[in-house]
């Protein structure tokens, strides 16, 4: 397994090795060794199923704060981490990831806020998650706050994504700031 840090460390992008002989691929997604790089052990595993252009985040769940180990298992994202640790030397910087191959694992932890927008017909990501979804607990960012400057990441414009009414209602990253939870 390879692994590169991003975030003073805190953010990890994982390549896993790959079995590939005339059957097709083989890929042991998780074990001690990521296990330990996550610093956390399972316990809730999710899936999303997105059409084209579905953006999904950027979400946050600070009580019980959840830290995220993404998984593009078919199909092709660009995946955003957003520094909302207020202490942080990084608070308020955010990077892109392409997640486009099920050997990349991308280690979200809690204080980070996260989403991704799909850019195939169909594309499923797993999340293995380091607690239990808490709806009381959680949060959403908009993700189009110029002040975030993530869709600069990208080139997307707001009426081109399909979205939930959640994102669609998220807050500003300056009323973050105001309420900061981590």
């Amino acid at each position: 397994m390879r692994v590169e840090e991003f975030f003073e460390s805190s953010v990890k992008l994982m390549e896993l090795k790959t079995h590939e002989d005339h059957r097709g691929i083989f890929i042991q997604c998780y074990d001690e060794a990521v296990q330990e790089v996550c610093g956390f052990e399972v316990k809730q595993e999710n899936i999303s199923i997105s059409k084209k252009n579905v953006l999904r985040g950027m979400h946050y769940q600070w009580d019980e704060p959840m830290s995220k180990l993404v998984q593009c298992v078919h199909g092709k994202v660009v995946d955003f981490v957003l520094d909302i640790r207020k202490e942080s030397r990084t608070f308020g910087e955010s990077m892109s990831f392409i997640l486009d191959n099920p050997n990349k694992l991308l280690l979200v932890p809690a204080g980070f806020a996260h989403g991704f927008i799909s850019l195939e017909k169909e594309t499923i990501v797993k999340y293995h998650c380091s607690c239990y979804y808490n709806k009381q607990g959680e949060g959403s960012i908009d993700f189009f706050d110029n002040e975030i400057n993530l869709k600069n990441l990208l080139t997307i414009e707001k009426n081109n994504v399909i979205m939930s009414k959640r994102d669609e209602q998220a807050i500003a990253f300056s009323d973050y700031k105001k309420q900061s939870k981590f």
